[in-house]
């Protein structure tokens, strides 16, 4: 986060408020978990039944939180985090997708901050818990594009540290609408809208309860060869504070796929002040999908009547 002048004034005269429990997280990059894979957006695909997919990716990522006075920066309380996640998930019935994913910070250093009372300590160890359900509602399949309408509830449970800046000191859960279409080859885009609730505000810091906006777009070049870029943007709408409570990352990047392995690269900017907003992010990671078909495109039934569509892999590639 490059934090406004709003955020340091409070972390000196108010900190003494800031108490247990009242910590957050400092790191908003999370890479997707869903089989259709994308750098951190979730797409609105479902898998087949039974198919799965698993996936390890790594990130660094720089001054995620620091204070600033005017345009001078005068702390990096989270200065550096080198995190690696574990991100899977397993297809049911066509129509619903369960996914996981897990962080594990391996560097989280900063200044922190101490004063009055209220402690925040950067330290590397285990983040919060993602569970990612998500429902079709729209999958109309067609062999030279893809229309998909999902719904999904990204949860968050609380086996992160908030006071070591990797964990929202409580639950959160995101009701979201997923939509996504797709070229075999070409250009494809859509969109993610959701809420997010969490279940525990900071006194005094610009992080509560956020609507989010998550567009993307993503280009087929071969068969194997797919360019994406990626919008993460949260408007915080009931912190406890205001200023530095719009954090937008643009995330670009790419992934090739070697047969049933998917290899990702990417990168990351803060646009915006705010909470988890880097001056740069480098990211890296592979995934594996399985099928049961063994994806080779060949054709499926889909729907209730029996509608046969051909069943198109990852970005819209046959």
């Amino acid at each position: 986060m490059r934090s406004s002048r709003g955020f340091a004034i409070v972390v000196v005269l108010v900190g003494a408020r800031v108490a247990a429990a009242d910590g957050l997280d400092g790191e908003r990059f999370a890479p997707s978990v869903g089989v259709e894979g994308t750098l951190a957006v979730e797409h609105p695909s479902v898998p087949d039944h039974k198919d799965w997919g698993i996936g390890l990716f790594f990130h660094f990522a720089s001054d995620q939180i620091v204070v600033r006075d005017g345009d001078d920066v005068t702390q990096n309380v989270l200065e550096r985090a080198v995190t690696a996640e574990l991100v899977g998930s397993f297809g049911l019935f066509g129509k619903l997708e369960l996914g996981f994913g897990l962080p594990f910070h391996f560097v989280y250093e900063g200044q922190g901050f101490a004063g009055g009372g209220a402690v925040l300590a950067p330290t590397d160890g285990v983040g919060d818990l993602r569970l990612v359900p998500k429902l079709a509602l729209i999958q109309d399949l067609k062999p030279r594009r893809r229309l998909l309408l999902s719904i999904g509830l990204p949860l968050t449970l609380p086996t992160g540290d908030d006071e070591a800046v990797r964990g929202a000191g409580g639950f959160t859960a995101m009701p979201a609408l997923m939509f996504g279409y797709h070229r075999t080859r070409g250009l494809g885009f859509g969109v993610t809208l959701g809420y997010k609730y969490r279940s525990q505000h900071p006194a005094n810091l610009p992080y509560g309860d956020a609507f989010v906006f998550q567009p993307w777009i993503s280009y087929v070049a071969t068969s194997a060869l797919t360019l994406r870029a990626e919008v993460l943007a949260e408007k915080q709408i009931d912190a406890a504070i205001e200023g530095a409570d719009l954090p937008i990352e643009i995330v670009p990047g790419l992934d090739y796929r070697i047969r049933s392995v998917y290899l990702f690269v990417g990168g990351g900017i803060g646009l915006t002040d705010g909470v988890g907003s880097p001056s740069f992010r480098i990211i890296g990671g592979l995934r594996y999908r399985y099928f049961r078909d063994g994806g080779k495109g060949v054709v499926a039934n889909r729907g209730a009547n029996n509608r046969r569509a051909e069943l198109i892999t990852t970005g819209g590639r046959r």
